[in-house]
């Protein structure tokens, strides 16, 4: 019995993640599309690492809001607006999944991800 439980439990959590995976793929954008598209006016930019993460360097535009913190970034999201597009990103590409998922269940239609996260970023912008 206890064997059959794990064996459900362990398909349960590879079938949510690849539903949340394929629930936002479409919206992941590589550093060279996402840096083209937040030049662009009007759109905002969203940081979902740690504040100290951020401290540490971050995108430009980038406003910092920890998804960690759910209730406190579920709150801060609220500030947003829903009618522009939105760029967002974490340290590797895990937690902004997290993020794209609580913003689309919060109405937001336009998100977009940048793969790989900031590690990415930072590979592509050394001096």
């Amino acid at each position: 019995m206890r064997v059959v439980f794990i064996v459900i439990a362990v398909v349960w959590g590879l079938s949510y993640f690849y539903r949340l995976n394929a629930q936002v793929k479409f919206n992941r954008l590589n550093v060279e599309e996402f840096q083209k598209a937040i030049a662009k006016d009007g759109v905002q930019v969203l940081d979902v690492r740690t504040d100290q993460e951020y401290k540490n360097g971050h995108i430009a535009s980038a406003i910092n809001m920890d998804v960690l913190s759910n209730i406190t970034f579920k709150q801060q999201i609220e500030a947003l607006d829903k009618t522009k597009p939105l760029y967002v990103y974490c340290r590797s590409g895990k937690r902004s999944l997290m993020a794209l998922r609580i913003l689309q269940k919060k109405g937001f239609v336009s998100i977009w991800d940048l793969k790989g996260g900031y590690q990415e970023w930072e590979k592509t912008h050394k001096n």
